[in-house]
């Protein structure tokens, strides 16, 4: 662009000195050409790379939001847990607000082409189709919240049930007291699981209203629900249990103590 621009220049220069003649022939990088030739090649030289500039500034500037709409819902795709998956659910938001916004403020810019196209998360889309589809995503993406609020409550659920899981079995290993400490605690857990799981079958309520979650996931939590139950059961009887032994120690220990105490009024009294 420059350059054609300095060619400009250097014939009107040229053209406002005395003598000059238009058919005075010039050397130049592309050619020999007579002065009024030369003028019309840079015209139109210059005019055709500043379309082509003003053409690829758009596209970069397309591609760029492109790129960032493709990396967010690249990201949501290998979202493994649900937290993670919320995170670039929220962050795609985001970016199609932005990208929807920056596409309108291209459509009047120069170098705007209505039929170029482009691969997107969205299809094989044109630039005015491509902001529609950021405008459209918007709507989409905030209804699949509640969805991936309900998988992070059923994923803490199961962490937390799996917790004391592990906790019964380290506790089955300590004295009997200490044994009906933890296992009191395990059974009100288990008891809470069938509350936590009704409200998550529900899912009409709170930040929960509007989930979907399939049907795969409703029998994967229903099942949740009967194992909850069967814990309850299964380690309220080891509950039991301690504490029969637990209340065998403490009447050992008091019987233990009664002797203790008779001994040593035995001894007082042949002290006497």
């Amino acid at each position: 662009v420059r350059a054609y621009a300095e060619c400009l220049e250097a014939v009107e220069d040229l053209s406002g000195k005395e003598g000059r003649s238009w058919e005075l022939a010039i050397s130049t990088p592309v050619g020999v050409f007579p002065l009024k030739q030369l003028r019309s090649h840079c015209e139109e030289q210059h005019t055709s790379i500043e379309k082509t500039t003003a053409s690829l500034r758009w596209q970069a500037g397309l591609l760029e939001i492109l790129a960032r709409v493709t990396g967010t819902y690249g990201a949501m795709a290998a979202a493994k847990e649900p937290q993670a998956a919320l995170q670039a659910n929220r962050e795609s938001i985001a970016v199609v607000v932005d990208c929807a916004e920056r596409l309108r403020g291209t459509e009047e810019a120069p170098g705007f082409d209505a039929f170029a196209q482009f691969t997107t998360p969205f299809g094989q889309l044109e630039a005015i189709r491509f902001r529609e589809a950021c405008e459209a995503a918007r709507g989409e993406l905030e209804e699949q919240q509640p969805t991936l609020r309900w998988r992070i409550a059923v994923s803490t659920l199961n962490e937390e049930l799996d917790a004391v899981r592990g906790t019964v079995k380290e506790t089955m290993e300590l004295p009997a007291a200490a044994r009906v400490e933890g296992l009191t605690a395990a059974v009100a857990v288990f008891e809470q699981c069938g509350a936590r799981t009704q409200e998550l079958s529900d899912h009409s309520a709170g930040d929960l209203a509007g989930a979907a979650p399939s049907k795969k996931e409703l029998d994967a939590l229903r099942r949740t629900r009967r194992t909850c139950g069967k814990e309850v059961s299964g380690v309220g009887k080891l509950l039991a249990r301690a504490q029969k032994a637990r209340a065998a120690q403490q009447a050992s220990a008091d019987s233990n103590g009664n002797k203790s105490k008779k001994k040593k009024r035995r001894k007082k009294k042949r002290r006497k």
